[in-house]
């Protein structure tokens, strides 16, 4: 599949705990274009350095010193300036900004590596990130191993993270035994899955 489009309305939440702000953020309408490949969910996460920002339609947002950028979903690195960025979806930050002529490391990302090539463009190269498996928790990584396995038989992100809150928080529920029978194959249920006419997994946040 090589174009994949969401439409989501974007939104920055900020949400205060023990003194670090977490960043979330969830998509503006756009369609990713990739080589043969689309984003897979992520669970990274980049802690700032120094306050880094960055603006998309007018808008500047902000991961203050301290606060965490997540998930954050692919590296980029410009071809000509060899500078850097870590991308929460189409929020792209710079990893690393110059402060007195000295170049400082601006985000750090904290449970995951850089991995292999998403896509490789005229003026700029894309890379997977991967998950450092001891540094996040096994919650997390089944919860990540699922919503990645919805989106490979073709749900929609939003449609995928519904589907995982029942399959691990509610396994008794109609949705939960939908995806459990999706997961082992059964093209029934990976069609009732994936119809979004059908309402089969609406989770209440």
């Amino acid at each position: 599949m090589a174009v994949k489009s969401a439409s989501h309305a974007i939104t920055s939440v900020c949400q205060k705990q023990v003194g670090r702000c977490y960043i979330r953020l969830i998509l503006l309408s756009l369609t990713i274009v990739i080589a043969g490949s689309v984003e897979a969910a992520s669970l990274c996460k980049a802690i700032a350095v120094i306050d880094v920002a960055t603006t998309l339609n007018g808008t500047a947002y902000t991961v203050s010193a301290g606060s965490y950028l997540e998930p954050v979903t692919t590296y980029k690195v410009d071809k000509g300036t060899n500078d850097s960025w870590f991308c929460s979806h189409s929020l792209c930050y710079l990893t690393h900004l110059y402060r007195k002529g000295k170049k400082s490391e601006a985000l750090r990302l904290i449970n995951c590596r850089i991995g292999n090539v998403l896509s490789d463009g005229i003026n700029d190269v894309t890379y997977y990130l991967d998950p450092i498996r001891e540094k996040n928790s096994e919650d997390d990584l089944r919860r990540f191993d699922v919503i990645n396995r919805l989106l490979d038989i073709g749900l929609c992100e939003v449609c995928a993270d519904n589907a995982v809150n029942f399959y691990l928080k509610k396994p008794s529920s109609d949705c939960a035994k939908l995806v459990r029978q999706a997961l082992e194959g059964n093209p029934t249920a990976i069609v009732k899955l994936t119809d979004s006419s059908q309402n089969f997994c609406q989770w209440e946040y």
